[in-house]
């Protein structure tokens, strides 16, 4: 861990340029804890609120560039309330499409390095393999479509990009499965959880670290970026029970028995290759979550 945070520290204070880095949806599960990264190494970021940054209003977002003058840009904003995007489709097409276009013709016209955050959803979650970064991608859901044209619009005009690809975030900031498994624990006897998806729980602290670690390269292009290991939505709650010692039996069911609006991806599974070609790995998700409770527990007591 002291290697890793040395290396943030040193590939991010280029003497002769510093990074300025703009964070947008500073306050969501992985904006925060990026930022909280930032503010460890005094690395010069700005997370404007909306009304400073609307993503959909190019003349305001133009100007504040203009004024804080970013090098790089990490675009953690979403719409990521993948059932409610199936009927609320403008709005999530909005966010998560034309902003990401505005944002992407922005980057190209002031050279800004742009980090465009992704997800496991692009693809169809057929079959049992680990999904590749060339893999042809299939979303089956609205969310999915949407964050797949936004990488479409970083790719084709952006040159020094990152698209980064996470599965099943979670975090100590807003709500996540492993808040909602611990509060239903707590209240119920069972609990019915779908075993038939397959992926990495992440957490958003490990994410936020090889960010940074990637943006002290130039080794641009699209990475998957997860907790090692995989396991299905059942495993993940018998762990958090598990480790929380709360006496709740995990009741495993299939995802036709759980219906919703959304369809969701059987096989999340995502090959990591390319970060681990840079000398760049991850904890597995067990020891993830270890981290993550042993900080919410903290702030619990």
């Amino acid at each position: 861990m002291q290697e890793i945070e040395q290396h943030i520290k040193d590939t991010l204070s280029d003497k002769r340029k510093k990074p300025k880095i703009l964070v947008t949806g500073g306050t969501g599960q992985l904006g925060s804890d990026i930022i909280k990264l930032l503010e460890t190494y005094h690395i010069n970021y700005v997370s404007p609120t909306r009304n400073e940054f609307d993503l959909l209003n190019s003349k305001q977002m133009n100007e504040y560039i203009l004024q804080y003058k970013p090098t790089h840009i990490i675009h953690c904003a979403a719409y990521t309330a993948v059932d409610q995007a199936e009927t609320d489709r403008k709005a999530c097409y909005d966010v998560n499409a034309v902003a990401t276009e505005k944002l992407a013709i922005l980057a190209k016209m002031f050279g800004i390095i742009i980090v465009y955050i992704s997800t496991d959803y692009v693809f169809d979650g057929l079959g049992t393999h680990f999904h590749t970064i060339n893999e042809s991608i299939n979303p089956i859901n609205w969310y999915g479509r949407t964050k797949a044209e936004g990488e479409a619009w970083i790719r084709n005009n952006v040159r020094r990009h990152f698209i980064i690809r996470v599965s099943w975030l979670f975090s100590n900031h807003g709500n996540n499965f492993v808040k909602t498994i611990i509060r239903l624990g707590n209240e119920r006897e069972s609990l019915s959880v779908v075993d038939d998806q397959i992926g990495s729980p992440t957490y958003t602290v490990d994410v936020a670290r090889v960010i940074l670690q990637l943006l002290g390269t130039q080794s641009y292009g699209t990475y998957h970026v997860r907790n090692e290991g995989v396991c299905s939505w059942a495993d993940f709650a018998q762990e958090i029970v598990k480790q929380q010692k709360i006496d709740c039996k995990i009741h495993r069911i299939h995802s036709v028995e759980y219906p919703t609006p959304a369809k969701r991806p059987l096989n999340s599974r995502l090959d990591m290759s390319q970060l681990i070609a840079l000398g760049i790995t991850m904890p597995t998700w067990q020891d993830a979550l270890y981290r993550m409770l042993a900080e919410w527990n903290e702030s619990h007591e």
